[in-house]
């Protein structure tokens, strides 16, 4: 399932490079170590470490603002490319900011603060996730190892889901109580169905209006 978080506990700045006179936007688009609720009863931390291998590899990453594939600003394989470095903060990336419409719109936005976080898509790998039940009867899950797909500025930063991403993260929880290891991946490669039927969806009502 492709899950998205968005940060807004970061600096998202507007940089020039002085020889190149190429502008870019960087900042880290997500924080380790952070606790965060993402609905009642449900917390979730994103262990240090959880996207080493993502950043590592040569699987193509994109940068969007917003999350809109139409607003592309760059990628991991283009020129001049999207540059991502994990640390012990979490990922941080530069993109540079391309001379269009929406690159242009993007710039006047980060000198006004318009912009003033992150956002990212990601897959969790297998067994790459910890859920425990809380002292306090809460559920925490912690990300260990995940793939990262997406990253990038958005404009109205909060640490959330999609309605149908939140919905499905709630059936596994229930699902975990009744400790059905079988019907847990049945309904998560149902969820993934459904989640992406609902994005293709809404990508063709934009299309057609």
């Amino acid at each position: 399932m492709i899950e998205i978080r968005l940060n807004d506990d970061v600096e998202i700045r507007e940089q020039k490079e002085e020889e190149t006179k190429e502008e870019r936007v960087e900042g880290y688009g997500l924080v380790y170590d952070k606790k965060i609720k993402l609905f009642d009863g449900f917390y979730e931390i994103i262990s240090k470490g959880a996207f080493r291998e993502a950043v590592k590899d040569q699987k193509e990453i994109k940068a969007f603002v917003n999350h809109e594939a139409e607003y592309v600003l760059s990628t991991t394989k283009s020129d001049p490319p999207l540059v991502l470095r994990e640390d012990e903060k979490g990922v941080f990336f530069s993109s540079p900011i391309p001379p269009t419409s929406y690159g242009n719109d993007l710039k006047v936005n980060l000198q006004r603060k318009n912009v003033r976080g992150a956002s990212m898509a990601f897959k969790v790998n297998p067994n790459g996730d910890k859920w425990e039940t809380q002292k306090d009867g809460t559920t925490l899950r912690t990300i260990i190892d995940a793939r990262l797909y997406e990253i990038g500025p958005v404009t109205n930063p909060a640490y959330v889901q999609t309605h149908v991403e939140l919905k499905k993260i709630k059936e596994e929880v229930e699902l975990r109580k009744k400790d059905d290891s079988t019907e847990i991946e049945c309904k998560r490669k149902e969820n993934e169905s459904t989640i992406a039927f609902e994005r293709a969806k809404i990508q063709l009502e934009k299309e057609m209006f």
